[in-house]
């Protein structure tokens, strides 16, 4: 009695699939749900692999005895499942509760890691960069170094697909990069950082505006005349950034900059001779200039001007 009657069941399973899969055909679907009539290429196939799935189980369901135990025993597996899960339900919330943590925390870990890694390659990387002040800072390069970042982390997945970026950079030297004159300025700023404080009182660093590697150093215009007292510890004479120049910071009047034009002061375009620096050096108070500037050559060098 139990076998027919499971029997019938099945048979009414199997039915239930074939006609569900022919009524719910494209043409059927198409007209219930899509408003212009049109259905896309995925979702045809979506349909149509729906249907044949659904006519491919009615019929081992009709026809085949060992799917029809199969299927029983599958039912049998998922209420012996939930019948575990009730005894353990408490031991089971919490290690997942803590594998969730852990996959968490994992996930975090492993992105900030990847994040620093990407970043420090492309940080290496913008050396063989176009150097055009139209490619750097934060504003208008901002979209190349965000595109390789991006493409510094599909790098870190697929190490294999970028071979000639890693031995590139592995053995990184600024002198051969498109930045080796604005290596060479900074440099001389850190020795000169080094001198005795007694020295940097006393002295005051000049760069004419026709260093165009240092004032286009960044996209932002009113940003070079910081690096020398940053890193140098050493005032700056006639430092200030023109305002004919077109930057990528708007705020032109900021920085402390005001202060100066309210006075009259700009930038001083032309390049001054030793005798000129000497009379600003010392209505500043300054005893010594160290002019930074570029030879006939092309090469960066420092010029000392004693004005006592």
């Amino acid at each position: 009695m139990k076998r027919n009657v499971s029997q019938r069941i099945f048979n009414y399973l199997g039915c239930l699939l074939i006609l569900t899969s022919i009524v719910l055909n494209e043409y059927t679907l198409k007209m219930l749900f899509s408003d212009d009539g049109i259905l896309e290429e995925k979702t045809r196939l979506i349909i149509w692999f729906l249907e044949v799935l659904f006519i491919g189980l009615g019929l081992l369901i009709l026809f085949s005895r060992n799917s029809r135990i199969g299927i029983i025993n599958l039912l049998i597996g998922i209420v012996n499942l939930l019948d575990f899960v009730i005894k353990y339900r408490k031991k089971i919330v919490l290690y997942s509760f803590v594998l969730l943590v852990l996959c968490t925390a994992g996930k975090n870990i492993s992105t900030c890691i990847m994040n620093y890694v990407a970043s420090n390659l492309s940080i290496r990387e913008s050396l063989f960069f176009s150097n055009d002040v139209a490619e750097k800072g934060t504003h208008w390069g901002a979209k190349t170094f965000q595109e390789s970042i991006s493409k510094n982390k599909e790098l870190l997945r697929f190490p294999w697909k970028y071979g000639d970026l890693i031995s590139n950079i592995r053995h990184l030297s600024q002198t051969s990069t498109n930045f080796e004159k604005e290596h060479k300025i900074l440099e001389i700023l850190y020795d000169l950082s080094r001198r005795s404080n007694s020295l940097k009182k006393v002295s005051a660093i000049y760069i004419p505006q026709s260093l165009i590697t240092y004032w286009e150093m960044s996209c932002d215009s009113h940003m070079p005349p910081f690096i020398v007292p940053a890193i140098a510890n050493i005032a700056m004479i006639r430092g200030l950034p023109s305002l004919e120049k077109k930057t990528c910071y708007t705020h032109q009047y900021e920085y402390g900059f005001t202060e100066y034009y309210k006075r009259g002061r700009k930038a001083q375009m032309n390049s001054m001779s030793k005798k000129d620096l000497c009379v600003v050096a010392q209505q500043e108070g300054f005893k010594r200039v160290i002019e930074i500037t570029q030879d006939s050559t092309g090469n960066i060098t420092t010029i000392n001007h004693e004005c006592e």
